[in-house]
């Protein structure tokens, strides 16, 4: 289990919270912005930018993927 601790002031400008714009998970998954996604998009976004190379999402459905297993 991790805690967190929010730091006074104004932070965490990850995406506006009527924008889903930032959100990779809100088309495929249809998610509303959360703390989750937020962050795992926020951490994406800076692997890409280290990598320097695209990241594409892959949509597999459920009988591919269990072909593939």
């Amino acid at each position: 289990m991790m805690n967190t601790t929010r730091l006074d002031g104004n932070y965490g400008n990850c995406t506006r919270l009527d924008s889903n714009e930032d959100n990779m998970y809100f088309y495929p998954y249809n998610v509303s912005y959360t703390q989750w996604a937020c962050l795992r998009t926020c951490y994406q976004k800076e692997l890409v930018t280290l990598a320097n190379v695209s990241i594409q999402t892959c949509h597999m459905t459920m009988t591919l993927l269990y072909s593939i297993i």
